[in-house]
């Protein structure tokens, strides 16, 4: 669909819109590559990837840039192109050390600042930096191992509020989550495991003038305490790298 309409596809005016479908277009042939590995769309990426060096060298960014997704889907198929590889390669280490600076933070969380779906920011940084050096040819290291058990130290109650976000884990744990499917039944508890948007200073500075405590255990403040799959899974993901620390030992990375 996407060769027979090399036209911008706009979203503009919609939720979340935008005037350019560039990244998803990467995405797309990134992805469809490694799935098919036939050539359009390899010739795709190759003629475009270049323009999302940006991405790599933004020191304000975080990893929930489709591009990354794409760079991602691209460089883990065993065919990708070795001159882009070592591009990638060299971009990566730019962004991944750029990211890990920000661990000496006093929360040790990868949050510049504390805006909308926090949570999943910090969060939602660990696969993308464990896929990203899979995708270069390393091993994920004890630096990440720490990274990630920081992440859940944070989530799980090592931060200002001494409060767990995940509802039925830990001593102080979210009792309630902005939810349509559980409210309106009056469930304003959900099952053990739901995890809020997180601290949320911008549309939510109310609760505190600091950015890390503008936060409420709420099922009506959706700015800090909604629910969404984009950011469970990173939860999901994160705790995973952590209960199998021992695949840091051996990930394979023979085809690089």
């Amino acid at each position: 669909y996407l060769v027979a309409n090399p036209q911008v596809i706009s979203s503009a005016g919609l939720t979340y819109g935008q005037d350019t479908d560039a990244d998803e277009r990467l995405w797309a042939a990134g992805e469809l590559f490694r799935t098919t590995g036939k050539p359009v769309y390899n010739k795709y990426f190759l003629a475009n990837y270049k323009n999302f060096q940006a991405h790599f060298t933004a020191t304000d960014g975080n990893a929930s840039d489709n591009a990354f997704r794409a760079f991602l889907a691209y460089n883990l198929s065993w065919q990708a192109d070795p001159r882009e590889r070592r591009w990638f390669r060299s971009q990566f280490a730019t962004w991944r050390a750029t990211q890990m600076a920000r661990l000496t933070g006093a929360w040790r969380n990868f949050l510049p600042n504390y805006y909308w779906g926090s949570n999943s920011v910090t969060l939602g940084t660990i696969p993308v930096l464990v896929l990203g050096d899979i995708a270069s040819g390393s091993i994920p290291g004890a630096d990440l191992l720490n990274a990630a058990k920081a992440q859940l130290n944070y989530i799980l109650g090592v931060n200002p509020l001494r409060h767990s976000y995940v509802v039925g884990i830990g001593a102080d744990s979210a009792q309630t989550v902005f939810s349509g499917l559980y409210s309106p039944y009056g469930i304003y508890t959900p099952p053990a495991g739901y995890m809020g948007g997180g601290p949320n200073w911008y549309d939510s500075p109310w609760f505190s003038q600091f950015q890390a405590r503008s936060f409420a255990d709420s099922n009506v403040d959706w700015p800090t305490n909604e629910n969404a799959i984009g950011y469970e899974a990173p939860l999901v993901f994160t705790t995973a790298v952590v209960a199998n620390s021992d695949l840091f030992t051996i990930w394979p990375v023979s085809a690089f």
